[in-house]
């Protein structure tokens, strides 16, 4: 395809100076030099994203052109012009964590609604023994979502001292060495960061706790590479505040969801995470065989399975998203073919039952791609309640030119004051509920419009 498009480009200088004027040997030089910059490419995407001006993404958090870069910092493109130095947008403070809530929970009940799909699935009964006898207490069941996963996607996690915040810290949350303390997802980056170098160390002595990814896009390898933290999200008692009062009026689940607490770092998982993808490989065929799914993630982003932290793709935009799901999917899948455990990772389960209510195969819900939601908070705050799941014929459809443009379009406003290529993402997760006091008499609990469990 290279080949062809060099030929057809070559035709296209020499026709075009033929019938204008002879070209010049400046001229000559500009042509070759821009086939074999055209040539370094593997597809017209990276050429596109040369000529604008987009970085590809570096290792260890930085960004790199990949045509030239000047002593200044700024990037030479392939019209020859200069392009702005990469800038990196203010980190996500622990005030914006909080306004977020206020400014989209209080300040849009209708978005909250559809978000959260609150619906009544049944009821049951529960019966507590006192010394005057027996206490009955009926309950509504009840199913939607709830916003208690914060997950962070950077291009490699970075060494960053405990106690202090280097100025080009890649870490999108990290602020100050109080606030980060404060804030707790960028100091579990650090400490799992601290922890896994430390483990590696011990077990394999030759250095490769410093070893980077290949996670240039190069004409061999179109891989991009990503490290994960799952967390509980801070904000969720906002969250709860407010749903729970305005629209869980008959029932609420409330996840016990531990917030700023890590449940899943790629710093820790170094061997199926970052080197090798062990079990993964299997579970592969296997996910492919049973579900015939193979890049379910949004329009050809990626695929769940293998859970690793390398990302077929030379979108940073699509490679954030997919490592944000995979490293969700690890801490939350509650099929045991497909759990973390199975794919020999080192991580803590998400709580999968709501507080003080029953458990059971009727209160499952699904945990994977087809039933997360999830917003982007950064680098900017993205569509609400987004589900990048491939479940309709559409998906399976080349994108049409204007739907392309806008794939384009948001993969260039992700890149925009965004040279670490960091992202934020807060995902929902679906529960279902029948609050409990004692033993249970008996439930009778539908499936749910969210699906039933698998």
């Amino acid at each position: 395809m290279v080949r062809e498009w060099r030929t057809a480009l070559l035709v296209w200088s020499v026709s075009f100076y033929a019938y204008a004027q002879a070209p010049s040997a400046d001229q000559v030089s500009e042509i070759s030099k821009g086939i074999d910059l055209a040539e370094s490419f593997s597809n017209w995407k990276s050429a596109a994203m040369s000529t604008l001006g987009l970085s590809q993404q570096g290792i260890g958090g930085t960004s790199k052109a990949p045509d030239a870069v000047n002593d200044d910092g700024s990037f030479l493109n392939s019209l020859g012009g200069i392009t702005d130095k990469l800038e990196q947008r203010d980190a996500w403070t622990l005030t914006e964590e909080y306004t977020y809530s206020l400014e989209h929970d209080y300040g849009d009940f209708g978005a909250l609604f559809n978000c959260m799909e609150y619906s009544i699935v049944g009821y049951c009964l529960s019966v507590r023994w006192t010394w005057l006898g027996p206490v009955f207490t009926p309950g509504i069941a009840v199913e939607h979502f709830v916003r208690d996963v914060h997950t962070e996607v950077v291009p490699q996690s970075p060494p960053d001292p405990l106690t202090s915040v280097p100025d080009d810290t890649v870490l999108p949350s990290s602020n100050s060495a109080v606030e980060d303390i404060a804030m707790m997802y960028p100091y579990m980056w650090k400490l799992n960061r601290t922890l896994g170098s430390s483990l590696l160390t011990q077990a394999i002595p030759d250095g490769l706790t410093d070893a980077v990814g290949q996670t240039v896009a190069t004409r061999k390898t179109n891989y991009l590479y990503n490290d994960a933290l799952v967390s509980g999200n801070i904000e969720r008692n906002m969250f709860d505040a407010v749903a729970g009062a305005f629209i869980g009026v008959v029932g609420y689940c409330n996840s016990p969801t531990l917030p700023g607490v890590s449940y899943f770092s790629s710093s820790l998982d170094q061997f199926s995470w970052r080197w090798l993808a062990t079990s993964e490989t299997i579970l592969l065929g296997l996910y492919q065989a049973k579900y015939l799914a193979w890049n379910d993630i949004g329009r050809g982003y990626g695929s769940t399975m293998p859970r690793v932290g390398y990302v077929d793709t030379i979108n940073r935009w699509h490679a954030s998203i997919t490592s944000a799901i995979r490293a969700t999917s690890i801490a939350a899948e509650n099929r045991a073919l497909f759990s973390g455990l199975a794919g020999l990772h080192i991580y803590v389960p998400l709580p999968q039952y709501a507080s003080s209510s029953f458990t059971g195969s009727n209160y499952q819900t699904p945990q994977d791609v087809k039933s997360f939601k999830i917003d982007m908070v950064y680098p900017y705050k993205g569509e609400r309640c987004t589900r990048y799941n491939t479940n309709d014929r559409n998906a399976l459809m080349p994108l049409t030119l204007s739907e392309q443009m806008e794939e384009d379009k948001l993969t260039a406003k992700f890149s925009e004051k965004n040279g670490n290529n960091a992202a934020i993402y807060k995902i929902y997760r679906p529960f279902r509920c029948c609050r409990k006091s004692g033993s249970k008499v008996f439930d009778v609990v539908s499936p749910g419009p969210i699906g039933q469990p698998k």
